[in-house]
C-alpha cells in the first residue's frame, strides 16, 4: 500500500485531473485497490513476485496515468510506458509520475495506439500491455494485442457482461492463446496470453475498425 507522504502527494498531484474531469471520483484507495487487480494477473501470468517482476509494461489509454503510474509503483524494477492521444491528460500523468518519484523508470508517449502499435519500437515489445475503459472488447483487442510480446500478455478491466466476447478471440486471431477472466475487489479483467506476432495488418485503421470489428 502506498505510504501516507505518498497519497498526500499524489493527491495533490491529481487535483488539478478531478477538476478537470479527466479523473473521477474514486479514491486514492480506491484506484490502487483496482491496480492490484492488474498487478494480480501479471504476477499470475509469470508465476512471478511484484518486488522482483522486471518487464514491459504498456498502458494504452493511460489518461492521468491510471493504472500505470501505480503500477509502477507496484512493481519496482519494471519499466512502464504511458500512452495517451491527448497531451492535456499526459500532463496529468507526468504530475503523478512525479509525486511518487518513479520518473526513472516510466517513458511518456504522446500518440493514438493504431500509431504506436505499428512502429518497430513498440510492436511486439511488451510483456504486458495493460487497459483501463479504453474501448469495446473488439476496439480493445486489436489495438493492444500487436504490442504485446510473444508469451506475454494483455490485461484488461472490463465489465462482467464482456467477457463471453472476449472469450471468443483464440477463434478470430491463432496468435492468441488464451483469454482468462479474473475476478478481484477491484473489478472484473481479461487477461489475454498471446503466443505469436499478430499479423502486420493489425491494428487497421479506425475507418475499417469499424465497418468490420475483430470480434
Amino acid at each position: 500500500m502506498l505510504a501516507d507522504p505518498e497519497k498526500a502527494a499524489l493527491g495533490a498531484a491529481w487535483e488539478p485531473a478531478r477538476r478537470a474531469g479527466v479523473l473521477g471520483n474514486a479514491s486514492i484507495e480506491e484506484l490502487w485497490e483496482h491496480t492490484a487487480g492488474f498487478t494480480t494477473a501479471v504476477c499470475s501470468a509469470f508465476s512471478a513476485e511484484c518486488s522482483t517482476w522486471n518487464g514491459r509494461i504498456l498502458d494504452a489509454g493511460t489518461g492521468a496515468g491510471i493504472p500505470g503510474v501505480l503500477l509502477a509503483r507496484q512493481f519496482p524494477e519494471a519499466e512502464v510506458t504511458l500512452v495517451d492521444s491527448s497531451e492535456r491528460r499526459l500532463d496529468h500523468a507526468r504530475a503523478a509520475v512525479r509525486a511518487l518519484g518513479v520518473t526513472d523508470r516510466v517513458q511518456i508517449q504522446h500518440a493514438r495506439m493504431d500509431d504506436l502499435a505499428h512502429k518497430s519500437s513498440h510492436r511486439s515489445a511488451y510483456e504486458v500491455v495493460v487497459a483501463r475503459l479504453l474501448a469495446e472488447p473488439p476496439e480493445a483487442a486489436e489495438l493492444l494485442l500487436p504490442c504485446v510480446l510473444p508469451g506475454g500478455v494483455a490485461v484488461v478491466s472490463c465489465r462482467r457482461q464482456q467477457l463471453a466476447e472476449w472469450r471468443t478471440l483464440p477463434e478470430v486471431i491463432s496468435a492468441i492463446g488464451s483469454v482468462e477472466a479474473l475476478t478481484t475487489a477491484g473489478g472484473a479483467f481479461v487477461i489475454v496470453s498471446v503466443t505469436d506476432e499478430l499479423p502486420s495488418i493489425y491494428p487497421r485503421r479506425s475507418v475499417a475498425r469499424s465497418r468490420k470489428p475483430l470480434i
